[in-house]
């Protein structure tokens, strides 16, 4: 994926997000926290630093220093949520084919065959592929069901079959994640 797309897919969900309501469970925002903390702390390793040495070096205890990514790990779920609803509600999915035709492309790419390359995939691999596929699908729904803004604010269809619908498509988004 490129940086515009990246941004344009999160500016999407952003705004989604902006107008959904979900009760998030502590569990799930105590997780995220979790990952949150487990990537600062690889970042710290690539360093030399010890995450435990610079909670220290913070003056802070290891409670203190996680509750700085709480506000993180709100937005960060309610955008799961959002996600996941949308995609089951949608019924997107990664079929055998175009799975098999990404490991394609891939495989022509570091000059194996198919089976070749396919054969020696961890499945993390594949599930990598799978959600990469679905994601896909995901962020093209989203832009041809809803209306995408510039800059300036001035309204912009997101394809020219979103100029066509209507309004009560244009939100369709939005109901998913109610």
């Amino acid at each position: 994926m490129d940086r515009s797309r990246d941004e344009t897919e999160n500016s999407i969900v952003s705004e989604i997000v902006k107008h959904a309501t979900a009760e998030i469970p502590d569990a799930m925002i105590e997780s995220e926290i979790d990952r949150l903390v487990q990537n600062f702390s690889y970042r710290l390793m690539y360093q030399g630093i010890k995450l435990e040495e610079y909670v220290k070096y913070m003056g802070q205890t290891m409670e203190q220093f996680r509750e700085q990514f709480r506000d993180q790990a709100q937005p960060a779920v309610m955008s799961q949520l959002v996600i996941d609803k949308i995609v089951r509600e949608q019924k997107l999915e990664a079929g055998e084919s175009e799975i098999d035709a990404k490991i394609k492309e891939q495989a022509v790419e570091v000059d194996k065959s198919f089976e070749e390359y396919k054969k020696g995939m961890d499945p993390r691999q594949l599930e990598y592929i799978k959600n990469d596929i679905i994601i896909t699908k995901l962020f093209d729904f989203l832009k041809a069901n809803n209306e995408l803004y510039t800059e300036g604010g001035e309204e912009k269809p997101a394809t020219k079959s979103a100029a066509k619908k209507t309004a009560s498509k244009k939100t369709a988004s939005k109901k998913s994640a109610e």
